[in-house]
């Protein structure tokens, strides 16, 4: 297999679903549920829940969304809003990836430690939105509803396979669609003349229903270039190969979105997590 076929393959079976082409990948989803099921986490893996504690090991700090973010010729600048989200300015457009402004994780899902440090209204004039994958806590529909709102020439840039959770939900979308990109790996889309967004992969998965979409849609990462400076978000991933192909590709980076923080327990998720 040639390093260019290499690059856009990945595997679908007979059933629809995807999986991870590489090696460092090995399917452990029964030793996990055994694994949850029959161990209690212990206090060490788990942060602190008292304010004071979690205001000294993770202060919110409110954002300053002046100059570059409204300069159109500013160079790159990344501003974490909590969890996943980012909002990355490269070259004059502003790019927020996996947004989630929600207290909790999906409707029954877990709240979140730290509050988030500005609300949509505060944001920035935002081109685009890149959503990594379909998991609840990077791909949140009531704060993309409130994007819509806010923003509603905005491009939602997203996985395959995702497109209709979206625009089932937000009405705002049905005339829209063209607006909504729905990205296979390794594509690219223009966001402005100067700036395009590139879906790169990852080594993860997807679903919102473990019974019922489990692995049928995509997930990846995201990559942009601009025609002075070039970042990289990684939504959520385990190491692997393809990161190399990555910078080889595209690369060298001026700036990189890499999650660290999900890595116990090692059982679960040394694969699809750093």
């Amino acid at each position: 297999m040639s390093a260019e076929e290499r690059l856009i393959t990945i595997r679908q079976n007979k059933f629809g679903k995807y999986a991870n082409p590489w090696d460092s990948w090995r399917e452990k989803r029964v030793k996990a549920a055994f694994y949850l099921i029959s161990n209690k986490p212990t206090k060490e893996v788990w942060p602190p829940t008292n304010n004071p504690q979690l205001d000294i090991n993770l202060p919110v700090c409110k954002p300053i969304f002046g100059p570059p973010f409204e300069d159109e010729n500013s160079g790159i600048r990344l501003t974490w809003l909590g969890h996943a989200t980012v909002l990355i300015h490269i070259d004059g457009v502003n790019i927020l990836c996996d947004p989630i402004f929600s207290p909790r994780c999906a409707l029954i899902g877990p709240r979140r430690y730290r509050p988030v440090p500005c609300i949509i209204d505060e944001l920035p004039l935002i081109d685009a939105v890149a959503i990594s994958h379909n998991h609840f806590d990077h791909m949140d529909v009531p704060t993309i509803r409130l994007i819509a709102k806010r923003f509603p020439n905005i491009k939602w840039c997203i996985p395959m396979g995702c497109a209709g959770t979206i625009a089932s939900e937000i009405r705002v979308f049905h005339d829209k669609l063209p607006r909504i990109w729905e990205a296979l790996w390794w594509e690219e889309r223009e966001i402005t003349k100067d700036v395009k967004l590139i879906y790169t992969p990852a080594q993860h998965w997807s679903g919102r229903n473990i019974f019922l979409d489990n692995n049928r849609s995509f997930w990846g990462s995201w990559t942009i270039v601009g025609p002075n400076h070039r970042g990289f978000f990684a939504g959520d991933t385990g190491y692997c190969n393809i990161f190399r192909d990555i910078g080889n590709r595209y690369g060298p980076f001026d700036i990189a979105a890499i999650p660290i923080g999900a890595y116990t327990p090692r059982l679960i998720c040394n694969q699809s997590l750093i």
